[in-house]
């Protein structure tokens, strides 16, 4: 069949908007990244030196692939907004240097930046289907000693106070809360639980997120399942770091560990990485049976995404 024919028109029209897009993305956000290069190089230092340094870059080549034809299908010549929103990002960086010094806010207008090149370059669509990974980069930036002890010094005081009441009930044990720390009690020996570990485990919270987010938009899925999920991210969330604490607690005091041993670290981690995922996908599991989408409704409209998901 000849190059001309009229019957490969659109296939050739879409991918001149494919290249066309993807050189558009790579020459702005080649430009966004020499201009931000300080808070991506402290977004990248704080992805690698935490336990999302493998999670992050797995969760979005997985992703990629599962949306690798929905992305493909929703390009289009870009949007004007996207500009606008482009400059609202940078205005709300440069206000957050001068005249205020908001370091935090200062970061997440990155995110920000980011869906206005994406917005631009690729389409509304584009932008929507997009979404999980600007969410995988913002689970990943650092929040600052005063903003992460505004957010998680208090949850994970609940936290340790119950681990705390739980593991008291084992027999012959006395389990006791000192400052941050949990110590128990057999007989004479009195033993540390982590030593210095408690609030570390907060590190973990971001990781129980990540797997939720890659979770829920590993398929299509409507809005409301997004939103109800969102709902119930946060209990998720504590409730893994409960179990982690819970299960480095049970390994230490049943195997008799020592403050420097690293099998309780690695089981605790285990057990609120596997646990988020669980109790992620059993929600999401349920919330796919509660209605069956009427075949014109958003995300459920596209049979070929959700196959390709």
């Amino acid at each position: 069949m000849p190059p001309d024919d009229p019957a490969h028109a659109p296939v050739q029209a879409k991918e001149a908007l494919v290249r066309a897009a993807a050189i558009k993305n790579i020459v702005l956000l080649g430009l966004v990244a020499w201009a931000f290069r300080p808070e991506l190089r402290r977004i990248f230092l704080s992805i690698w030196q935490s336990e999302n340094a493998i999670a992050l870059p797995a969760a979005f080549v997985a992703l990629f692939f599962l949306r690798r034809e929905v992305l493909r299908e929703s390009l289009s010549r870009g949007s004007w907004f996207g500009v606008l929103l482009l400059l609202t990002g940078v205005l709300g960086h440069a206000v957050c240097i001068w005249p205020f010094d908001y370091e935090l806010f200062r970061v997440l207008m990155i995110p920000v930046i980011l869906m206005g090149c994406i917005l631009a370059c690729a389409g509304a669509e584009f932008l929507k289907r997009s979404l999980p990974f600007i969410l995988l980069v913002t689970f990943c930036i650092p929040l600052g000693d005063r903003a992460y002890a505004a957010l998680a010094v208090k949850p994970e005081t609940v936290t340790l106070n119950l681990v705390c009441s739980t593991l008291d009930t084992m027999p012959d044990t006395e389990v006791y809360l000192r400052g941050s720390d949990l110590y128990y009690s057999r007989g004479q020996s009195q033993k540390p639980i982590a030593l210095g570990q408690s609030y570390r485990g907060m590190a973990l919270l971001s990781t129980s997120a990540l797997v939720g987010g890659f979770v829920l938009f590993s398929r299509i899925r409507p809005f409301w399942q997004i939103f109800i999920v969102g709902l119930a991210a946060g209990p998720i969330v504590l409730l893994c770091n409960f179990l982690r604490t819970l299960s480095w607690g049970l390994t230490t005091i049943v195997g008799q560990c020592g403050p420097t041993n690293g099998v309780p670290r690695t089981i605790a981690a285990a057990v609120s990485v596997l646990s988020a995922w669980a109790l992620f996908a059993a929600l999401c599991w349920v919330l796919s049976r509660l209605v069956i989408e009427d075949s014109d409704e958003d995300d459920a409209a596209e049979p070929t995404e959700a196959g390709n998901a």
